[in-house]
C-alpha cells in the first residue's frame, strides 16, 4: 500500500529458501501480473493505498525488474517460427469498460 512496502514484499517472496533453490536450478521467463504492479484487476488510473497504477509500473519495470522499453519480446527459431511474447498489463483498458472493439490489453497504438 506504500512505495516502501512494494520492494519489501518482492524481496521477501524471492528470499524464501524454496524459491532460491528453485531459481538456482531452473531457467525461467517472468511475466508480470497486475498483482506485481498494484493489486488484483489493476488498470491505469487506479490507486492502492498511496501508490498509483502508473507509479507501480514505474517501480516494477524500472527499479525492481528492469524491462525493455518495447512492450514485447520476440524469438526467432529458424526460418519457419517466430514467437511473440506480448506485454498485456501496461496499456490495458479499465476493467469496467464494456467488452468490444475499443477494449484492449495492448493500448491504442
Amino acid at each position: 500500500m506504500t512505495e516502501e512496502l512494494m520492494p519489501f514484499k518482492w524481496d521477501r517472496i524471492f528470499a524464501l529458501p524454496y524459491q532460491r533453490e528453485f531459481y538456482n536450478e531452473v531457467t525461467t521467463y517472468f511475466m508480470k501480473d497486475d498483482l506485481d504492479i498494484l493489486r488484483d484487476d489493476a488498470y491505469p488510473g487506479l490507486h492502492y493505498g498511496t501508490v498509483s497504477f502508473e507509479r507501480g509500473l514505474e517501480i516494477f519495470d524500472r527499479e525492481q525488474f528492469p524491462s525493455s522499453e518495447r512492450p514485447y519480446k520476440t524469438i526467432r527459431w529458424g526460418n519457419g517460427l517466430q514467437i511473440w511474447l506480448m506485454e498485456g498489463r501496461n496499456y490495458r483498458s479499465p476493467n469496467p469498460v464494456p467488452d468490444g472493439p475499443g477494449k484492449t490489453i495492448w493500448g491504442e497504438e
